[in-house]
């Protein structure tokens, strides 16, 4: 296996964690890569729904 390489898994087998400190979360990773993969207004409409910023 190397970077990029593509994995399948049971959702239940995944995790992740976050926490927000100042009105900024660290973690979220999966939250993370779902926004690299979405277009500016994509992300303006997930984020609204947050009291917290991912950036």
């Amino acid at each position: 296996m190397q970077a990029g390489s593509l994995v399948s898994f049971p959702l239940e087998r995944l995790s992740d964690w976050l926490y927000v400190v100042d009105g900024k979360a660290y973690g979220a990773f999966t939250v993370r890569l779902l926004r690299s993969r979405m277009s500016d207004e994509e992300k303006q409409e997930h984020d609204s729904h947050y009291p917290f910023e991912f950036d």
